[in-house]
């Protein structure tokens, strides 16, 4: 019928040819070829030819280009041999992979070729083995076997035969494949793995995989390293468990931000550690949400915690160090001032309690004398306390028990706090000593006391007490000045008002006060501080608003027997008929200290400078039994005169005087054991009892 369509749709005088399928009478389908064409009666006359022998022809001629060209495409090496074992069939993947070209190949015994010579042998009895009927133990499968190329190199194949399916004597088809460079790349992914392993799991960085439905799938072994967990804990859980409350609204909006934008900017978090501790967490976070092999938010974070704390070490250290130089910067004023000062002192101190003495009680001058003699007392406490802070007053260190120390002044506290606050003193370190300046540690403790009282207008309670402690490195680098190890830990705690941040931030400062304009000169916690500081220790303070304050003197440790656990009683002021050598280049130092000698009895023999002094004892054929000089002089040093008076007068001995500062004294080797000295400003009583403390103590021969 579709024969006859075509034909009746045609108007053309001949039918283009068709081929189709027919079927045989004996029911055989075969191809035919057909065209017609149309007479000039109308009449259609068809013509029908066999073609099936032809089309199985071409068709069998389109499959051996077919196979050609897979031969020629393949990647795999392929190679046929026949029933002899000679090549028939080698491709361009054979060639490269075994270094022979087609034409050297094609003829030769395989074995002889490619198969490596140790293996060669039982290559060819396996082959004869099947040939003769025996086992096909290779036929199909898949396996590694030595091979050897062209160049001599051997390497490794994995091979596959099979047999072609023909007629006649047998032939079979070899695929060859390098599987070198296969385990080359597997090996360089197997050490590629085991690098990212030991990246990840040596790292101190924790990285995690958080899933879409922000559930950990994975963590690396770091998190216990850093949180104290095991690594595999919180698979599955939520990554904000260990969050801090109060950080976890921005870990959230870290995570939308990741989710939004792909990426997150580093944030800080703290997290809990196991041991219950909070740790300052660095943490960033990358999508990979489209990466199908990682399907998540890789997140990267780093502990922070001893960064953050020593950026703020830097912190309080800078913060200590610019109060250390505004103190310095006083104390360098105050220091400067100390010696012209306490000159001036020594002499109104001298001529007020002179006139105290003579003019009689009743007289408006003596009272007048007595202010005077008051005001500059006054004057020379506030000097020592502007050394004090600066940490330039003379100390006198000796081994003392706080909690003896304590007991004895435990009466004058409760005198100047007053009875509406009630005292607790709480000694517990009897083992515990330090070395220090009994008078200046007792000033500390007073200072501290009358600033508690002051805080309690109303009353309360006031506790001292003492214990011993060790400062790991941690702590003492919290506080100023001190190093690790034992101290005396002396602590004052009031219920007073407490203060705030800021105050406690200024409150060693000097003139630095929250009283009444009138009430305090805002040097009392200043001299403590200095005083402390200058005793190898230091000065905490914990205080809120409302809720007290605690003061805590920290004072090394010392392993030595106590020395003169309280102070001698002083000395009647007794003068004597010995020879003084005076030596001060101040005119009315040396007249007024001259006056005072002689008044006591002394024999004086004045000096204006220590060039004077030598030509003075040089000329004096009598014993001289006390040079008493000042230190600091135009020409000789009162150390220079010393010395060499020492060196012509053995038996003469040496008391300084001098009102500069320790540091100054220091260079000068005036501090030195055994050396006598009087810190100006002095009164009469003070000068007569040092000379003669001097003149009756032990005497040794040197300066």
């Amino acid at each position: 019928q579709d024969h006859r369509a075509r034909l009746d749709a045609t108007t053309a005088r001949e039918v283009a040819p068709l081929e189709r399928r027919i079927r045989h009478k004996d029911g055989t389908v075969f191809a035919v070829e057909g065209w017609g064409r149309t007479l000039t009666d109308g009449r259609v006359i068809g013509f029908m030819r066999d073609v099936h022998h032809r089309r199985l022809a071409e068709a069998a001629h389109s499959s051996v280009a077919l196979n050609a060209a897979m031969l020629h495409a393949a990647l795999d090496a392929i190679i046929s041999i026949d029933h002899q074992g000679r090549i028939i069939e080698f491709n361009p993947a054979a060639e490269r992979l075994f270094g022979y070209s087609r034409e050297q190949a094609m003829g030769r015994i395989m074995a002889e070729l490619i198969v490596p010579e140790r293996l060669r042998q039982a290559h060819v009895r396996g082959f004869e083995r099947y040939l003769a009927g025996g086992p096909a133990t290779v036929l199909g499968s898949r396996f590694e076997v030595p091979a050897l190329r062209g160049d001599g190199r051997e390497i490794t194949v994995e091979l596959s035969i099979c047999r072609l399916a023909i007629s006649g004597p047998p032939r079979f088809v070899g695929f060859a494949r390098d599987v070198d460079e296969r385990k080359r790349a597997e090996e360089a992914l197997r050490r590629s793995e085991q690098l990212f392993r030991a990246l990840i799991e040596g790292a101190s960085d924790m990285v995690s995989i958080i899933g879409p439905d922000l559930q950990v799938r994975y963590e690396s072994p770091s998190v216990q390293r850093v949180l104290g967990r095991a690594h595999h804990s919180t698979i599955g859980g939520d990554p904000l468990a260990d969050v801090h409350p109060d950080d976890r609204a921005a870990a959230r909006a870290a995570f939308d931000q990741i989710r939004a934008f792909g990426e997150s900017p580093p944030i800080e978090v703290r997290m809990r550690h196991r041991d219950g501790d909070w740790r300052v967490i660095e943490w960033s976070g990358t999508s990979r949400l489209q990466d199908p092999d990682i399907q998540g938010i890789v997140t990267h974070a780093r502990d922070v915690t001893e960064r953050r704390r020593a950026e703020e070490a830097l912190i309080q250290s800078e913060t200590r160090l610019r109060h250390a130089q505004r103190l310095e910067s006083v104390g360098r004023l105050a220091g400067g001032v100390a010696h012209d000062f306490n000159n001036l002192l020594t002499v109104i101190l001298a001529y007020s309690q002179q006139q105290t003495d003579e003019l009689p009680a009743g007289d408006p001058l003596h009272r007048a004398a007595t202010e005077i003699h008051k005001a500059a007392l006054r004057a020379a406490g506030l000097t020592r306390q502007l050394l004090a802070f600066s940490r330039r007053q003379v100390l006198e260190p000796r081994v003392l028990e706080l909690d003896l120390v304590l007991a004895e002044l435990e009466p004058m506290l409760k005198r100047l706090i007053g009875e509406d606050i009630d005292l607790l003193v709480h000694p517990g370190t009897r083992e515990g000593r330090v070395r220090a300046d009994r008078g200046q540690i007792e000033q500390v403790v007073m200072n501290l006391v009358a600033n508690a009282r002051d805080a309690m207008p109303h009353g309360g309670r006031l506790s001292i007490g003492t214990r011993m402690v060790t400062l790991d490195p941690k702590q003492a680098a919290r506080l100023e000045g001190v190093v690790p190890g034992a101290y005396v830990a002396l602590a004052v705690s009031d219920s007073g008002l407490g203060m705030s941040a800021d105050v406690r931030a200024k409150l060693f400062e000097p003139f630095f006060t929250t009283k009444e304009r009138g009430e305090g000169t805002g040097l009392g916690l200043s001299t403590a501080y200095g005083i402390v500081h200058q005793s190898g220790g230091a000065i905490d303070v914990e205080s809120e608003p409302d809720q007290g304050a605690t003061f805590t003197i920290y004072l090394p440790c010392v392993d030595a027997p106590a020395e003169n656990p309280a102070p001698p009683a002083p000395a009647e002021a007794v003068g004597g008929h010995e020879t003084v050598l005076l030596v001060e280049d101040e005119d009315v130092l040396l007249d007024l200290m001259s006056e005072l000698l002689r008044d006591a009895g002394f024999h004086v023999l004045e000096a204006r400078g220590g060039q004077v002094a030598l030509e003075i004892a040089e000329a004096f054929a009598d014993p001289i039994d006390l040079l008493l000089t000042d230190v600091v002089m135009p020409g000789l040093s009162g150390r220079e005169l010393a010395d060499r008076m020492i060196a012509a007068r053995p038996d003469t001995r040496v008391l300084y005087v001098s009102g500069y500062t320790r540091d100054l004294l220091a260079r000068q080797g005036i501090l030195e054991a055994g050396v006598h000295l009087l810190q100006k400003p002095f009164d009469p009583d003070g000068l007569i009892r040092k000379v003669r403390e001097v003149l009756d103590a032990p005497h040794r021969r040197a300066a």
